[in-house]
């Protein structure tokens, strides 16, 4: 995973890390996400571009399941497949998980 911060004057800076595991929801990339970007040198300036890129894609999953666990992953993933057919079907603002909302505090 990588995260690329650009601000006014097009000074760039990029942060990269790999997972553990294998990757397919909002709610395992944007914690990653989160961390590589408190990590990064951020100066008192404009952002200009915030860019979250994800790698090394399979073709089928391959994670593996934990003995004990709840069948929270599948409701997961069955929250955002339904959440990528509303955003096909009526635009990419027209719906956004709450949890993407909440303020940092320690972001300002």
């Amino acid at each position: 995973m990588t995260v690329k911060l650009r601000w006014e004057g097009c000074d760039t800076v990029t942060r990269q890390t790999t997972l553990n595991e294998p990757v397919d929801t909002v709610e395992r990339i944007w914690p990653a996400a989160r961390s590589l970007l408190r990590e990064a040198d951020r100066p008192a300036r404009r952002v200009r571009l915030v860019g979250v890129s994800v790698s090394r894609f399979r073709e089928e999953p391959s994670r593996q399941l934990g003995l004990f666990e709840e069948g929270e992953e599948a409701a997961d993933e069955q929250v955002a497949e339904a959440v990528d057919r509303l955003a096909d079907r009526y635009g990419s603002r027209s719906i956004t998980r709450a949890a993407l909302l909440e303020r940092d505090p320690e972001d300002g």
